[in-house]
């Protein structure tokens, strides 16, 4: 059975919120930065993990989302809800994250830890660089 998990694109003033996850052995992403995000608990829906997560995570609380991509990754198990949203509040890296950090969205794929580029679906390599232009 596949795990659902969703994934963040956190936009700020044409920038975009990446975590650094903390030490975890066995986790893809232990001491990588990558986009904020995390599994489904039961029962839940992908919008409720949203709002969630981003709060466990960085303390922010989402004001506006939209689901622009899912998608199912067979080697881990996973099918992602990916969002992009907005959010307002003061930063604080919380739950599993060591640090978070604002980037240029010119950067974001150069500043991702090399495993979350690597699971990083085209659809969402192809978006970032594409915000600028909506």
């Amino acid at each position: 059975m596949m795990q659902k998990a969703i994934a963040a694109i956190i936009e700020r003033d044409g920038r975009v919120l990446l975590g650094k996850k903390a030490t975890r052995e066995g986790h893809p992403f232990s001491e990588e930065w990558h986009l904020p995000g995390g599994k489904l608990n039961f029962g839940e829906t992908p919008e409720e993990a949203l709002v969630r997560e981003v709060k466990e995570e960085t303390n922010l609380a989402v004001e506006a989302y939209t689901m622009i991509l899912k998608t199912q990754n067979p080697q881990f198990k996973h099918e992602v809800y990916w969002f992009s949203c907005s959010s307002q509040g003061p930063c604080i890296a919380g739950d599993d994250l060591v640090d978070i950090q604002f980037v240029e969205k010119k950067d974001v794929l150069a500043t991702l830890g090399a495993n979350a580029r690597a699971l990083l679906p085209k659809e969402i390599k192809d978006y970032l660089p594409s915000m600028d232009k909506e």
